[in-house]
């Protein structure tokens, strides 16, 4: 950071200094330049989601825009509730639009995740639930779901009805026999790196695989198939290998059902990624869903 100033490189700044920079300097000139641009009439979008901070519910408020540069995103507010209610988190966003004196008129989008409180049903019906609350201010406000976590659910529906075999449980069988730190898990980890040698495997990994989002199966699966071999003597050796992944390796269609996960679902993951990008345009998200 500032390479070409022979000032910055010679700077340092313990944690409290750098903290007041940030919180007493950097953060409110961010705001303050963003209120500006808003101020000359830009029409803007409002996002938000929920994520636990200990007992608290953290609301981040993002502010979506675009000016000459193209597509701008930008945080307004860290915001804290005891809980994500509708009601709570609709009069927080309101308490935000008048704290920063947001023009209601030039919001025409209310951006978060496709969940029940937010939106209602899929249908997107007047109800008890934020984007309802928020049209009281705004009649014409559109709503705006994740479409990497539609792809995602898609792609979860699709492969739970295609096969007979339940791909997400065996996976997280796998990853969770060799997770932790506990005497008995690192004893199945040597015993396996035995295999790996014998096979002449490198050391692979496992990625983590989360709950909320299931094509985080993509990076496991696609390390199971290459660990496959290992990992099917490793379990059909194993005295106290569990009976669903015993049974699972000794299916002879096992692998096929892999290798058709594979391929399925890398389709998906690669749509998903491209619409996280913080630059893409409405008309760009449409297209690639298009093409998936």
């Amino acid at each position: 950071m500032f390479s070409d100033s022979d000032i910055a490189k010679n700077f340092h700044s313990a944690r409290t200094k750098t903290e007041a920079i940030i919180t007493g300097v950097l953060a409110p000139m961010s705001i303050e330049e963003l209120l500006s641009e808003l101020q000359t009439g830009i029409a803007f979008s409002l996002s938000t989601d929920a994520s636990n901070h200990a007992e608290l519910k953290t609301f981040p408020i993002i502010i979506r825009y675009f000016n000459s540069s193209g597509v701008q995103n930008k945080l307004l507010d860290f915001v804290h509730l005891q809980d994500e209610k509708s009601k709570h988190v609709a009069e927080m966003l309101l308490d935000v639009i008048t704290k920063y004196g947001l023009n209601p008129e030039k919001m025409i989008a209310f951006c978060a995740a496709n969940a029940p409180v937010n939106f209602g049903d899929i249908n997107r019906a007047e109800g008890d639930n934020v984007f309802t609350k928020l049209k009281q201010i705004k009649s014409k406000l559109i709503p705006v779901g994740c479409p990497s976590h539609l792809v995602d659910k898609s792609a979860q529906i699709a492969g739970e009805r295609a096969l007979s075999v339940d791909i997400e449980s065996v996976v997280a069988k796998i990853s969770s026999f060799f997770s932790g730190e506990k005497s008995g898990v690192l004893q199945r980890h040597q015993r396996f790196i035995e295999f790996w040698d014998f096979l002449e495997l490198h050391y692979l990994k496992f990625p983590n695989h989360s709950k909320t989002r299931w094509l985080t199966l993509f990076p496991l699966i696609e390390r199971i198939l290459k660990l496959w071999e290992a990992l099917k003597s490793y379990f059909l050796s194993n005295e106290i290998c569990p009976r669903m992944l015993e049974t699972f390796f000794e299916s002879n269609l096992s692998q096929c059902y892999f290798l058709f996960m594979h391929s399925a679902i890398k389709l998906f993951n690669t749509t998903s990624l491209i619409l996280q990008k913080n630059n893409r345009s409405l008309p760009e998200m449409i297209r690639e869903l298009r093409k998936l």
